[in-house]
């Protein structure tokens, strides 16, 4: 695990196994991004864009919902207490997702819906 600030803003580069125990140990998250890339892709070749954010990105409420960072494969956004926010480039990651939470709500749908 390495911690860093990038342009004043602090971020953590973890290993997905490494994220799956933090994450399932119960700890609330507010406001955060994990964002996922191939194993292949380099932390200086992420850090050539600027990091994701959970409060203030507005391409979550755009009618084509958009992953911050394009070397990314998979967003998971934490909006305070309301919201989990998937986006990813593939399909079936959204559709298996929605299998398992049938209320959930695709967001493009979301915010074509609040126009």
């Amino acid at each position: 695990m390495i911690e860093k600030e990038h342009n004043g803003i602090p971020f953590v580069w973890i290993a997905g196994n490494r994220l799956t125990s933090i994450w399932d140990g119960g700890t609330p998250h507010y406001f955060c991004v994990v964002t996922a890339y191939e194993k292949d892709v380099a932390l200086k070749e992420i850090l050539r864009y600027p990091l994701p954010i959970a409060d203030g990105y507005e391409g979550f409420w755009k009618p084509y919902v958009t992953i911050q960072n394009p070397l990314a494969e998979i967003e998971i956004v934490r909006w305070d207490a309301t919201f989990l926010l998937i986006i990813s480039k593939e399909k079936e990651v959204i559709e298996r997702f929605a299998k398992e939470y049938p209320n959930s709500m695709d967001l493009a749908e979301y915010n074509q819906s609040a126009e």
